[in-house]
This record gives structure tokens, C-alpha cells and sequence, in this order.
């Protein structure tokens, strides 16, 4: 009884078969079996799926046929960044820090990983970093640092003229002096503008800001390249931002993750963008302290992740942690805060929201008293279920 594959993908094979009783289709990578499905023929044909593969190249068979594949690696959701340093694999083997062991030690230390969460758009907790892409035909506003007596900011931007799409308003949370919004928007040429308390007039965004930082979409995205991001390791937000596209369509996330370190507990990391050796709130640091910039991964094999008792949002999330790894990029009040875009871009242009219908599905909700509305919670930690002593802190 003879089998044929005449597909084979990401996504599952078919074929057809003078068999009538069901067989297996089994997909290797190299040497491991990583799927196994029963076909069951009808009228001579078969078809099975199987849940998106990783890229890499394949061999589906079933019976003595075979049929060779390839998943591609998907392309950036935004096209920025392209080979840098948060797109580009932890290596098989890689070198860590010495004292890898203590850093990760401090850095759990702080405290489990905070939740993402869901429904806070337009509210006084939300603590986003939306995203804006501008046209060249957006109206423009003049970039000002300094409101409420900061600074100017660095790279650059201080007085550029940047377009703004006109819907276009920075995250609603509520910190010292009423306003802690923050705010991305990218360039026709690439060039990302950030801001930190960046001011909504009712005509949307007016420009001035506490803080503005560009950085240059075309390059790494490190600091010191094309400039430098909002946050104190200077790398930006947009890069290591969890976007919808990734989690929810592609379920694959292709790029290291961002996080903050509990309140001021990150020292700085000299050498990553300039030390002015100024302690922050007060903390006094320690040689094992979490570093500004500092990269980690989760020692997880791609079976290992794919075999964990945790949804499969959450495998989504672990395999970039273990393929691209984590860098902190600021401090924050939760103790491993990760970064995700929301529904306000959405919200504010009028635009049904994405996160919203999917978190109802897929998370728990509650009635949160601060944003007057009941919001969803991705739960990162996943106490007990995956195994944070498996981090690794990577020399530099």
C-alpha cells in the first residue's frame, strides 16, 4: 500500500494513499522527531496540521515517502533593525559572565516577573510604549525636551521636526507631576522617535516632552548606533517589544525580549553607554546587581518548551527567551517588567482593538479599581511551572 507527500510545510502536509486505515506523519528535524500526527485517508487522500514550526529545514514522512522542507524565518513585523544584535541568536555554546550564577541569583532576587496585562488603554495605569508609524504626508510637530524642568535629551532630536499621525497620543499613566506617558513613533526613513511624558494637547501629541530620544531604525538599535533610546541603558523600547503580530498571528517572536529591574536596583554597566557614576535613588550597587544593557537567556531547549505545562502564548515568549535572550533596558517598578505594544494606537484612530477580543478568550480578568474597568493578565512567572534558575547571564 503505497503512501505520497505532495505538501509539506509550516503548518502541516497532504498527500494521497491507497491505504484505508490511518497511519503516521512524522516531521524531523535533523535527528529529532519534533511531530507526530495520525492521518486518517478518505477517498484516497489524507491531510493532517500540526501547530507552527519553528524555521528550519524539515522532512515530513509517512510510510517510506519523504518529502524535504523549509519554514523560513519570518521577516520583522516593522522592518527595523535588521541583523542587529537583538535579532541575531544566542550561539549554541555561548561564552557566559563569570559570575553569571550571582547575577542571576540577584536578578530573581528582586522579585517573580510582572504580569502583562490588557485593558489599561486610555486609563491612569497604563504604562505603555505605543507605536506609531508616520507617513511623510502626517502633520509635523517641533520635539522639545526640558517640559517640567528635565532635560533636553540626547541624539539629537532636541528641535527636530518629526510627522505625527493625527490620532497619534502617548500611554495615560499617572506618575509625579500627573504624566508619565510614553510614546514611539517611527519615520518614513526609519528614524524612531521616543518620548518619555510626552504632552497630549487636544489635537494630539504637541511635541515637548520631558525627555526625547531618536535612534535609527536602519541599524542595530544598541546604543551608540544612530543614536540613543528613551530608558537608562539608552537601547530604546521598540525593539524588544512584544507585538501583537508576533504573539497572537505568527506566534513566533523574532527578537530578544526588554525588561525593566526593579525600582533602581540596575547598576550601570560602564563601557555600555557612558557611566557618570552617579548612584540612582539612592541604591548603593553591588558587583552582581543586574547591569543596564545586561543579556540573559533561558537555557531551554525548543522540546523542553514545547513539552512545559504553560499556555501556549507563554511557549511563544520562552522560545525567544531561550533563542534571542532578554536585555534590561530600564528600571521600573514591577521587578522584571517585559515590554508588549497595546490597543491605544488602535483606540486612538478609531480602529476596533486586537489585544482586547484575544485577551478576553485567552486570560483572566479582574475588576481593577485604578483603571475603573476589568483588565486581562498574561501571567509570566508561571510559578513552578518553568524554572527561572535556568537563566544565564552572557559575558560581553
Amino acid at each position: 500500500m503505497s503512501i505520497t507527500i505532495a505538501t509539506a510545510g509550516v503548518t502541516g502536509a497532504s498527500g494521497t494513499t491507497t491505504r484505508t486505515r490511518k497511519f503516521a506523519v512524522k516531521v524531523q528535524l535533523g535527528t529529532a522527531l519534533v511531530r507526530a500526527v495520525q492521518a486518517v485517508p478518505s477517498g484516497g487522500k489524507w491531510s493532517v496540521t500540526w501547530n507552527a514550526l519553528d524555521p528550519g529545514n524539515y522532512v515530513a514522512e509517512a510510510g517510506t515517502a519523504s518529502k524535504a522542507f523549509t519554514v523560513a524565518a519570518p521577516p520583522p513585523p516593522d522592518g527595523l533593525f535588521p541583523g542587529g544584535p537583538f535579532r541575531t541568536p544566542v550561539p549554541s555554546n555561548p561564552q557566559l559572565d563569570v559570575n553569571s550564577s550571582a547575577v542571576v541569583n540577584a536578578f530573581l532576587a528582586q522579585g517573580p516577573f510582572g504580569n502583562l496585562v490588557v485593558g489599561t488603554e486610555g486609563t491612569p495605569v497604563d504604562w505603555g510604549r505605543p507605536f506609531y508609524k508616520a507617513s511623510d504626508t502626517d502633520p509635523t510637530v517641533t520635539v522639545h525636551g526640558g517640559l517640567g524642568g528635565s532635560w533636553p535629551g540626547g541624539s539629537g532630536a532636541e528641535g527636530n521636526v518629526i510627522h505625527v499621525p493625527p490620532h497619534a497620543q502617548s500611554a495615560g499613566a499617572s506618575h509625579w507631576e500627573n504624566l508619565d506617558g510614553g510614546v514611539t513613533i517611527e519615520q518614513p526613513n526609519k528614524m524612531l522617535y521616543s518620548a518619555w511624558r510626552a504632552e497630549n494637547g487636544p489635537n494630539g501629541l504637541t511635541g515637548r516632552a520631558y525627555q526625547w530620544e531618536k535612534i535609527d531604525g536602519t541599524k542595530s538599535g544598541a546604543a551608540n548606533d544612530g543614536g540613543r533610546g528613551i530608558g537608562q541603558a539608552g537601547l530604546g523600547t521598540r525593539q524588544g517589544q512584544i507585538a501583537y503580530e508576533e504573539l497572537v498571528v505568527d506566534k513566533n517572536i523574532p527578537h530578544a525580549l526588554f525588561c525593566e529591574v526593579n525600582k533602581w536596583c540596575g547598576r550601570r554597566w560602564p563601557g555600555w553607554y557612558p557611566d557618570d557614576g552617579k548612584r540612582r535613588g539612592g541604591q548603593v550597587y553591588g558587583t552582581n546587581d543586574p547591569p543596564q544593557g545586561g543579556h540573559f537567556y533561558l537555557a531551554y531547549s525548543a522540546a523542553e518548551i514545547d513539552a512545559l505545562a504553560v499556555p501556549g502564548w507563554h511557549k511563544v515568549i520562552l522560545h525567544a527567551l531561550a533563542t534571542y535572550g532578554l536585555y534590561i533596558y530600564d528600571n521600573g517598578g514591577a521587578a522584571h517588567a517585559l515590554l508588549a505594544d497595546n490597543d491605544w494606537p488602535a483606540i486612538c484612530a478609531g480602529q476596533p482593538p486586537r489585544w482586547l477580543p484575544w485577551a478576553q478568550a485567552n486570560l483572566p480578568g479582574h475588576f481593577d479599581n485604578n483603571a475603573g474597568k476589568t483588565i486581562y493578565s498574561m501571567d509570566i512567572q508561571q510559578s513552578g511551572k518553568v524554572d527561572w534558575g535556568r537563566l544565564r547571564f552572557l559575558a560581553r
